[in-house]
């Protein structure tokens, strides 16, 4: 069962939340990120795995030298967090 929960934007300074509903399983969340700022050359990547509870796990970040491409960056944030969930010999998640 796959599941990724994306960035959830907000317009004011308080910060930013991710909410999810895990139907009673006791799985680990896979949250990523990816972004570019347009004109500098450099997309950057991040993402973490939380228990079903919610309490931190692993996490991980790094940036796309040369590159300004979001989808690539993205898509990277979620290959790398698939990638840590397989060293951490996790195999259920959402």
């Amino acid at each position: 069962m796959f599941k990724f929960n994306a960035r959830i934007s907000s317009t004011t300074d308080e910060g930013q939340f991710t909410k999810w509903n895990n139907n009673n399983h006791s799985c680990v969340i896979l949250n990523v990120d990816g972004s570019c700022f347009g004109s500098r050359m450099r997309a950057d990547y991040g993402g973490i795995l939380k228990n079903y509870a919610g309490f931190f796990l692993s996490g991980f970040s790094g940036y796309i030298q040369n590159s300004s491409d979001i989808l690539y960056a993205e898509l990277y944030a979620i290959y790398k967090d698939l990638l840590l969930a397989k060293e951490m010999s996790i195999i259920d998640f959402v």
